[in-house]
């Protein structure tokens, strides 16, 4: 019990962190991308509104993740080999989201590329942060 408990901690860990760092990690970005530094409400607005749409889109994500997590950690005895597992299943998830989320020209690579940043971005959070925390 007390390891299902400390690999949830290792799923929340990412989630949290992963729902908080990519959109500024987005702001960052764009602000070298257009060369204006300035920081205004605009930014700010957007930043809350990114990380409360990461956090209710995510959730369903988080869910299977932590139901998956209980099954794999019973069966798979190797930390690496559990957590490829983990974010494996999680850039699955994620990549499936912002599927349903931005339809079927997310990938368009002629002159959209909202789903295509996202889970470029979210992607790079996730298997950074995934990397960086221990799973027990």
């Amino acid at each position: 019990m007390i390891e299902d408990t400390m690999n949830s901690n290792y799923l929340l860990k990412v989630w949290l962190s992963t729902i908080t760092v990519t959109p500024l990690l987005f702001i960052l970005l764009t602000i070298m991308g257009i060369g204006d530094s300035s920081f205004n409400s605009g930014t700010a607005g957007f930043y809350l509104f990114s990380l409360l749409y990461g956090a209710i889109f995510s959730i369903p994500t988080l869910i299977i993740f932590l139901l998956l997590s209980f099954f794999l950690e019973d069966r798979i005895k190797n930390i690496c080999r559990l957590k490829i597992y983990f974010l494996s299943i999680s850039l699955i998830c994620m990549i499936i989201t912002i599927r349903i989320l931005f339809g079927s020209n997310s990938y368009n690579l002629n002159g959209y590329f909202g789903g295509l940043t996202f889970t470029v971005l979210y992607g790079i959070s996730i298997v950074g942060f995934g990397l960086i925390y221990k799973v027990k």
